[in-house]
């Protein structure tokens, strides 16, 4: 925190300077509150629940909501066809070369795929992001410029 000294209308104030934090920040009480703003544009603040953390922490970049743990996947859950893809792409966009020789569970889990939601993201099908993400939406679009050409939910 900074604080000036200003004159306003001869008298003097302090203007504090308190810089945005990376971290949640409650009162001694242990109060938690964000601001939003209103319908009119005036600002307010509001409870900030439990179950918002990890999006906002996502917002301003300490949290990676792909590399959150996964409880009971497996590398045979994940499609091994795209375990393929990841290789080629390894092989041919200058990756790490003692990858791609690996065997896919070797290779998913040097890559943290059998453990977080990176995993079913990358190499999953419709079934395992069903199956380990249900508590999230999941769409699929495919664009061509500004054209919607797959468009499935």
């Amino acid at each position: 925190m900074r604080v000036e000294t200003l004159e306003l209308e001869g008298q003097l104030i302090a203007r504090n300077h308190v810089p945005k934090s990376r971290q949640l920040v409650s009162t001694s009480d242990g109060l938690l509150q964000r601001r939003r703003l209103k319908m009119d544009g005036s600002p307010e603040s509001v409870p900030f629940y439990p179950h918002e953390f990890v999006q906002r922490q996502s917002s301003i970049g300490v949290t990676d909501t792909s590399a959150l743990v996964l409880e009971n996947l497996a590398s045979e859950d994940l499609d091994p066809i795209r375990c393929i893809r990841i290789r080629n792409a390894i092989k041919n966009y200058g990756g790490d070369q003692s990858l791609p020789p690996l065997a896919d569970d070797e290779l998913d889990g040097d890559l943290g795929l059998t453990t977080t939601v990176e995993g079913p993201l990358l190499l999953g099908n419709d079934m395992q992001l069903r199956q380990h993400l249900s508590p999230h939406g999941l769409a699929f679009q495919v664009l061509h410029g500004a054209d919607v050409l797959i468009n499935e939910f």
